[in-house]
């Protein structure tokens, strides 16, 4: 039996490390039991969803080499290293910008040209229809209040539902405050206003196995695998009483909606494989942060050392799922349970 092979990646920001570094491990055990020194993350899914930084992290991964289009451009330690060394151009704030927003006050935290210059040098003109395999890339259209769910099979089947890739990413990553709305439009040049899909879909999985039921006939549980990456969990206990107010909330309010979602989505799918006595089919890795100093939760900390603890934490996480993530690369490579003993023995 031939599995249907899928990645979900959570939203998160400049957390987007911890995923990033995650996925340089196991690109890596994908090298060893494929015996190709060059196989890619992009090569080895049938399906990658993403939300926000995990959509920026789909769409990297399915880019295609424009010498070949049939082989991913990135590997996973280069994207890994965009993360790590261009994050703080991407979060940066020039003094005209700050100016002008009040100080975030009266428009968005960050202006978006860096990131904007940044996604055309990664994926230049590449369009949606174009990546390597079927996608779920979540955003936010603000004009008509609907959930965006931009794919590969819709883009190739219609130009209004294609864009370039570059759009996308910046559509996805629109998170409310800190950048503003993305004004893009469709190949055949309808516009969109859109934000962060993280607003209704922080952890994309469930739309990631639902979507991928359309991909064939009868797909049900125990012919998909799922392997979900977090971007880092918080669990602290925050200090509120009965007497807080807007401020000692916010960031208890900001990080349960990103969390409960994410947390309700991983109950469903364990439930979903538990019934099918196939717990080995879902993986969920994430990381617990609340080692490290609260700051590392912000979605916008690209100090040094914010990016060294984020780093820290993926690898850790890797290493504490390390034997789980083995078996998991073994599923990609051989896509059949039965064989892994022989494979690798």
């Amino acid at each position: 039996m031939e599995l249907i092979r899928i990645l979900s990646i959570d939203g998160g920001g400049i957390r987007g490390v911890i995923p990033a570094t995650i996925l340089v491990t196991l690109e890596k055990l994908i090298q060893k039991y494929s015996g190709r020194s060059d196989a890619r993350i992009g090569e080895y899914f049938d399906f990658i969803a993403g939300t926000s930084t995990g959509g920026i992290l789909t769409a990297l991964y399915l880019c295609p080499d424009k010498k070949n289009p049939k082989r991913a451009k990135m590997s996973a330690e280069e994207i890994a290293k965009f993360y790590i060394e261009d994050g703080e151009n991407i979060f940066h704030k020039s003094i005209k910008h700050t100016v002008a927003s009040a100080f975030g006050l009266f428009g968005s935290k960050y202006g978006c040209k860096n990131l904007e210059d940044k996604c055309k040098e990664l994926v230049g003109d590449i369009k949606l229809s174009e990546i390597l395999k079927p996608c779920l890339i979540t955003s936010y259209d603000i004009n008509n209040n609907s959930t965006i769910f931009f794919n590969k099979a819709d883009a190739f089947a219609d130009k209004e539902k294609d864009f370039y890739l570059r759009d996308v990413i910046r559509a996805t990553s629109a998170a409310p405050a800190y950048f503003e709305p993305a004004y893009i439009k469709s190949i055949s040049g309808t516009y969109y206003t859109m934000i962060d899909g993280g607003v209704f879909a922080n952890n994309p999985s469930m739309c990631a196995y639902v979507e991928a039921t359309k991909l064939r006939y009868n797909l049900n549980a125990d012919k998909m695998i799922v392997l979900s990456i977090g971007t880092g969990s918080y669990n602290k206990n925050f200090r509120i009483n009965k007497n807080s107010g807007l401020i000692n909330w916010a960031f208890p309010l900001f990080y349960m909606n990103m969390s409960g979602v994410s947390d309700s989505v991983d109950y469903q799918l364990r439930t979903i494989y538990e019934s099918v006595d196939k717990n080995y089919y879902y993986l969920r890795v994430d990381k617990d942060l609340r080692e490290y100093p609260r700051s590392i939760f912000e979605i916008d900390n690209t100090s040094k050392r914010n990016i060294r603890l984020l780093q820290e934490a993926g690898s850790k996480a890797a290493y504490e799922s390390l034997h789980e993530l083995d078996n998991f690369a073994k599923l990609l490579v051989y896509k059949d349970f039965s064989l892994i003993k022989e494979k690798s023995s």
